[in-house]
């Protein structure tokens, strides 16, 4: 071979292998450009991935929150609304047990709120009006209600204090019988009895002033004989009698069945007018009803504070008022409109009485007897008292001197 063609050759092959090298180098830059180019792209999209992942994880825990607060306010009602429900449940036990016992013969009962033991539910008495039926007196604890039949009407109770005495008898029988109300329930935890007198003596003599109790032959503490001393010193063991009251305010039950559903008695909605007018009862009544009201009917303590209150306010103690209650065949009622229970005497009003209740006829300036068949409300200044007392429809007509001191009340439903 000439040395011409020799190193063409080597200058062909070196060629080739310079482009071959060149190849490769430009190959594998473009393999990286791509690696690096792959590598960026991953990690644009795991950081938007991440981004939406936080996104999406805030939105989650938004939603969650909001659900929270969502649940929490509705559970927050439902649980204020349970405790409002829950609050007056006593109340509504103690209507569902009156209309249970509601019937015919108790128009004549009365009925009390009272505080025995140290919560802010109240016993409600329920009296019969006469002695073989007692009193139930019902308590409620924690959606259970019990119920005590006492012997006779007669008790004493400490307010607050746990304890109730029903303590009563008849003809030379007597009793202590002491409850308290543990774990809703009442139970008793003193039987007491003494009984007969002595034959020799007078029972009225008997009477020990000092007790306000009888004095007898025989006394007995659970079921064990003992002496009058030690019946009484056991009974103040457990029953303080100086610290007792007894129940004297009443409600009808028009006033109670209010109050057990709106919390609220009648008469703290209605208004009151007074007016002085020589008028006759039967005139005033026709004039309340005029103006759209009817004259007053006081049915409850609250009722009868409001409106001596109001006639002290406005200075007119000196008026005799005719109110809203007249004799229905010998019997005085309270003429409010829609009352079911009507009867103004008995045990919610004998304090409200003038003697202690109506004396149904007078006698007149000429020696006459006249009927008493309305009811006005007076002032007694010697007493610094209110009274209710029976009239005349008339009382000008009959007494003239009370000519310019008559007039009337009237109520009205807002």
């Amino acid at each position: 071979m000439s040395t011409n063609r020799f190193f063409n050759s080597i200058s062909i092959r070196l060629g080739i292998c310079v482009l071959i090298t060149a190849t490769m180098i430009l190959t594998a830059c473009a393999g990286n450009d791509k690696k690096d180019s792959a590598a960026t792209t991953e990690e644009k999209t795991e950081a938007v991935s991440k981004e939406d992942g936080n996104k999406d994880e805030d939105a989650t825990a938004a939603d969650t929150e909001a659900a929270t607060t969502e649940s929490t306010t509705v559970s927050d009602a439902d649980s204020a609304e349970s405790t409002s429900e829950d609050e007056r449940a006593w109340a509504q036990a103690y209507l569902d047990y009156l209309d249970g016992e509601q019937d015919e013969e108790g128009i004549d009962k009365s009925y009390a709120l009272i505080y025995v033991d140290g919560d802010d539910i109240p016993e409600l008495v329920v009296d019969t009006g006469f002695e073989a039926g007692g009193c139930q007196i019902l308590t409620w604890h924690g959606g259970l209600l019990d119920v005590l039949q006492t012997s006779r009407l007669y008790f004493q109770y400490i307010e607050k204090g746990n304890l109730l005495d029903n303590c009563e008898g008849h003809m030379g029988y007597y009793y202590d019988l002491v409850y308290t109300i543990h774990d809703g329930r009442w139970v008793q935890i003193f039987n007491g009895e003494y009984s007969e007198f002595d034959p020799a003596s007078d029972p009225d003599d008997d009477f020990n002033e000092e007790t306000g109790r009888y004095t007898t032959l025989y006394y007995s503490v659970n079921g064990k004989d003992t002496d009058e001393k030690t019946y009484y010193k056991e009974l103040d063991k457990v029953f303080d009698r100086s610290s007792s009251k007894e129940v004297t305010s009443y409600l009808l039950i028009d006033d109670l069945r209010s109050y057990l559903k709106t919390g609220k008695m009648i008469y703290e909605d209605h208004r009151y007018e007074l007016v002085v007018e020589d008028c006759t009862w039967e005139e005033a009544q026709e004039k309340c009803q005029k103006k759209g009201g009817y004259l007053a009917s006081l049915t409850c303590d609250g009722e009868f504070e409001k409106v001596e209150n109001m006639i002290r306010s406005e200075d007119k103690t000196n008026i005799c008022f005719y109110v809203g209650a007249e004799q229905v065949d010998y019997v005085y009622e309270w003429t409010e409109p829609g009352l079911t229970q009507k009867g103004c005497v008995g045990s919610p009003y004998y304090k409200h009485w003038l003697d202690n209740g109506p004396s149904y006829t007078d006698i007149d300036l000429n020696g006459n007897t006249i009927d008493e068949e309305k009811v006005e409300f007076i002032f007694r200044k010697g007493e610094d008292c209110f009274y209710l007392n029976d009239i005349p429809n008339d009382v000008i007509g009959i007494y003239p001197s009370f000519a310019g001191k008559m007039g009337y009340i009237c109520e009205y439903d807002r």
